[in-house]
């Protein structure tokens, strides 16, 4: 039986879904490639008076990235301020991963330096971002980020 097909059928015997059972049904959705049906639940949440959270809203980020529709999900990071959402180190990772993916360094970069004025970033990012550049041969730039990174680890 598919997920939705058991959702509905929970539905019908009177379970009432929250937050957390459409996060997880979007994060399956999103997870599994199938992003239009993620944003589809989406709305629905929103329809029946519920809000998503931040780790909802990072599942959809990270399934637009992973399907390589990464302006859509530059466009859902832009509006989470909007929606009263402050991204987190999950989001700006997922973000830039998504750049790096896809050869765009300076896109990932510029999200690294956006991240460090809200917050220490994740020390995952730098090692992402590195990698990035250095694949696209960009040597000198991933040497001034490993020495960023050794300021930032000071503080």
């Amino acid at each position: 039986m598919m997920r939705r097909d058991f959702f509905l059928l929970c539905c019908n015997k009177e379970f009432i879904p929250d937050n957390f059972t459409y996060t997880t049904l979007i994060h399956g959705y999103s997870a599994s490639g199938n992003v239009n049906e993620a944003f589809r639940l989406l709305d629905e949440m929103l329809e029946v008076g519920l809000k998503p959270n931040i780790v909802s809203c990072n599942d959809l980020i990270n399934g637009l990235c992973k399907s390589g529709n990464l302006d859509r999900a530059q466009r859902l990071f832009n509006k989470l301020p909007l929606k009263g959402l402050a991204p987190n180190a999950v989001t700006y990772y997922t973000l830039i991963d998504g750049y790096i993916k896809v050869g765009k360094t300076c896109g990932a970069s510029s999200l690294q330096e956006k991240m460090i004025e809200g917050f220490s970033p994740s020390l995952a990012t730098y090692p992402a971002l590195v990698n990035g550049l250095c694949e696209q041969g960009d040597k000198g730039k991933a040497m001034k980020l490993l020495a960023a990174q050794g300021d930032v680890n000071e503080i």
